[in-house]
């Protein structure tokens, strides 16, 4: 995913719901337990924040998805279930910021 222009409070928000979009994602289309995605979700920001990319979800690849720690997971996966899986949180990344965008836009139209 490209580089998005969002800053401050918004890149804050904007990664949040990345992961929460990610959450809602899994139990929604994968048919997870809340308990599970919400873990899963927190793993990754984990990694993201061990990578220094804590407000920067888009920068995950899916090399890395593949690879990131899942100690204390609630669900087993292996590696081809994990696959399938970036695609969805590449989705949900994106979705998180079309709706960043969209208030950003917002923002300006009122100045």
């Amino acid at each position: 995913m490209h580089a998005l222009n969002i800053t401050g409070f918004d890149r804050i928000n904007f990664s949040k719901n990345a992961l929460v979009n990610f959450g809602i994602f899994l139990t929604r289309n994968e048919g997870w337990m809340q308990e599970e995605a919400m873990t899963e979700c927190k793993l990754i920001s984990v990694f993201l924040s061990e990578t220094d990319r804590i407000y920067k979800p888009e920068d995950l690849t899916q090399k890395e998805f593949l690879k990131y720690s899942r100690i204390g997971a609630k669900k087993s996966l292996n590696r081809q279930a994990r696959a399938k899986l970036f695609s969805l949180y590449s989705n949900a990344v994106k979705h998180a910021a079309v709706i960043a965008l969209a208030k950003k836009q917002e923002t300006q139209k009122k100045q």
